[in-house]
């Protein structure tokens, strides 16, 4: 579940809306060891950010908006290539991002 977008190493990432900081850091997920930040919205929506560089941006408790920078692009974890992978979690189910992107 998920959206690969590469724009190139080190582009900026910024949230995808308003939110608290979850995690960050890595492992985010047992079997990938890819660099990332969860991002909750609230009402059980949570934005993953997946194989970012491993440079500490916002940490767990940050509050963040649209406009807010939380990492950039990178190749960490099982990853063949600079890019971020985008998910969606809606109450602990992987959902089609693109149903949430305007």
């Amino acid at each position: 579940a998920g959206i690969d977008f590469t724009a190139g190493c080190g582009t900026p990432i910024y949230s995808a809306g308003a939110g608290v900081v979850v995690a960050s850091g890595q492992p985010l997920m047992p079997w990938d060891s890819g660099f990332g930040v969860v991002v909750d919205h609230g009402d059980g929506i949570q934005t993953w950010y997946w194989h970012m560089q491993p440079q500490v941006v916002v940490s767990p408790g940050t509050i963040v908006t649209s406009n807010s920078l939380i990492g950039y692009e990178g190749t960490t974890g099982m990853s063949t290539g600079c890019h971020v992978h985008f998910a969606v979690n809606d109450a602990g189910w992987w959902e089609n991002p693109r149903s949430y992107l305007p």
